[in-house]
């Protein structure tokens, strides 16, 4: 196999002095622990020997001798120095020169850059942080109080059931008021973490060099504190505070929202409207901070516990060496290799799910609410959302071609230092070697293209169809005006025309009602019916059954009268007397 003749060069790698190599009960296995971190790696003997003979030569060829000798392997330099940089992104080595810093792989905690696009420095707060962390401290014990408040944040919640329905109620109802108690409930619940956390970390002697404001994702304004305050580079201690904040101050948000809603709804005040959203932005961001598969604080505090700092950065790479279809680091033990790869495949399945829920219920909600409007609104959302990719992208490239050019200029440099150490002088860095550090400029051509391909996705997406309800107030000018005008006055039930459609003089337009002149016709139809019976009458006369008919109603009437006037002419004497009332007398 031939060999590059720049990996016949002296390896730029030396092992860290501070690291600590422990036998274990497995013949030929070690444990190398990092002090500073914490981490610790399981390594075979052969890759114990190889670090450990950094401290003896450069020289591969010397290493390359050594190893086959040692283990009757072979092994090339293209191996050799592949597994030397393997160990140097563990943190296991470190560079030889100044001008390799750049190579060692930085974790910072989000991949920000400190004078970065999307994001805006305000000022210092380290001092503010360090005043508050001396006189507030003690209220970390009072965070012992969660214990019994989430219970009794939920048995509220489930004891208050209807009060609970109607304040969700009222907040599913969009409007500028939702989003106005909304925004602001964001702005406070993420300003309060914040600040949370820089006290922490302040507390346990760290420094927070920074406040000011980023925008996630492009899109979504968040406020940050420290430079890296979540990076692997800091102590565990630290990362812990940061992390550790963050979850509690959300949990107090949760129940301290959750109790002032409580104690005021019944006073119709505003507070408990703002106390109850707050509660529930709390108990949101808690479940999502917390969740390991997403970059937040859940994952640095279990980073920290396992002692694996670097925990994402090792499952990627353990899972870009299976896709290439390389073989992971002999070091790793096989349920740990196992482990990362599940991690990380979970974590990417857990992210992308996340990303299409989002951004599918973004596009339902502003396409119902907003119509043709919203879908505008949610292609500018995804363009903001693909810059900031495309950024973050042409940054991670930048990085690494100036890593790789760094490389190079350390190699020279290197050469150039045995070189001189002869005579005695230190060389003085190249220009090129400073240059190399600096971010390389972007390629136009590049960026015009990528440019190019965003705006053929928006103009092809502006195609795609989707149903839509045109509203508002029009006015109409027509070129020539015509009176249109029906026979008989009514209600119009159906217009047979559509907009912008040619109609002749004599096409119907409209159809009206016409239960106004059917009840017309039924009362007059009634009463001719009546008129008709009368006219009859006086034509014909009476009928002989008619006749009949009085004659038996007047010989009864003659009966009764007749049986009247007997009672009275008996019933007179006596009433005189005053023995039959005079009611009695009056109904005979």
């Amino acid at each position: 196999m031939a060999e590059s003749a720049g990996q016949n060069d002296s390896i730029l790698w030396r092992l860290r002095p501070d690291l600590q190599f422990e036998s274990t009960a497995t013949a030929g296995r070690y444990q190398v622990r990092n002090p500073v971190s914490g981490e610790r790696f399981e390594l075979g003997e052969e890759e114990v020997f190889l670090c450990q003979a950094l401290s003896r030569t450069a020289d591969p060829k010397v290493i390359q001798v050594d190893f086959a000798q040692r283990f009757d392997l072979a092994i090339t330099a293209d191996q050799l120095h592949q597994f030397y940089q393997d160990m140097a992104t563990l943190g296991l080595l470190e560079p030889m020169s100044p001008a390799m810093e750049d190579i060692t792989p930085a974790a910072a905690d989000d991949g920000k850059q400190e004078h970065e696009s999307y994001r805006w420095v305000f000022f210092n707060p380290n001092r503010a942080f360090a005043w508050l962390a001396r006189h507030i401290g003690w209220l970390r014990y009072v965070t012992w109080l969660l214990a019994p408040g989430i219970p009794l944040a939920l048995l509220v919640i489930l004891y208050n059931q209807p009060q609970y329905q109607r304040a969700l109620e009222i907040f599913a109802d969009p409007g500028s008021h939702l989003l106005f108690k909304f925004t602001l409930g964001l702005f406070i619940s993420n300003l309060f973490t914040r600040i949370a956390q820089g006290v922490a970390v302040a507390y346990v002697g760290g420094l927070v060099e920074q406040f000011g404001l980023r925008l996630e994702f492009g899109v979504v304004p968040h406020f940050f504190v420290g430079k890296s305050i979540r990076a692997a580079t800091r102590p565990p201690q630290q990362r812990l505070a940061a992390a550790r904040a963050a979850m509690l101050s959300k949990l107090t948000l949760f129940v301290s929202g959750i109790l002032i809603w409580r104690l005021t709804y019944q006073s119709g005040v505003t507070l408990s409207s703002y106390a109850f959203l707050l509660g529930h932005l709390g108990l949101g961001a808690f479940l999502f901070i917390a969740n390991p598969l997403w970059w937040g604080d859940g994952y640095v505090w279990l980073a920290v516990h396992l002692g694996l700092p670097r925990l994402r950065d090792r499952a990627f790479q353990v899972l870009g060496l299976y896709l290439r279809g390389r073989r992971p680091p002999a070091g790793l033990a096989p349920l740990e290799k196992y482990a990362l790869v599940g991690y990380i495949v979970a974590s990417v399945s857990y992210v992308l799910l996340l990303l299409c829920v989002v951004m599918l219920a973004k596009a339902v909600y502003l396409e119902s609410q907003y119509q043709g409007i919203g879908v505008v609104l949610f292609l500018i959302l995804v363009a903001m959302v693909m810059r900031w990719w495309l950024y973050r992208r042409t940054q991670k490239r930048q990085r690494i071609e100036a890593r790789a050019q760094a490389r190079v200029e350390a190699q020279t440099t290197l050469r150039a230092v045995n070189s001189d150490q002869s005579v005695g002088r230190q060389p003085a860095r190249s220009k090129a070697s400073l240059a190399a550090m600096k971010p390389i400029e972007d390629d136009p051509q590049r960026h015009y293209r990528l440019w190019l391909i965003v705006l053929a996705l928006l103009a092809g997406a502006s195609f795609l169809p989707y149903s839509y309800d045109v509203t508002g107030e029009v006015t109409l000018f027509p070129t020539a005006r015509a009176e249109i005008h029906a026979v008989t006055s009514g209600i119009v039930t159906q217009v047979q025309v559509r907009e912008n459609e040619w109609v002749t003089p004599e096409q119907a337009l409209a159809e009206l009602s016409a239960w106004q002149q059917d009840q017309d016709l039924a009362v007059t139809a009634a009463a001719i019916k009546r008129q008709q019976a009368e006219l009859g009458l006086l034509q014909h006369g009476p009928k002989a059954e008619a006749i009949e008919y009085a004659r038996q109603q007047l010989a009864a009437a003659q009966v009764r009268a007749r049986h009247s006037r007997k009672v009275r002419e008996l019933l007179e004497p006596v009433h005189q007397q005053g023995v039959v009332k005079a009611l009695e007398y009056e109904e005979a």
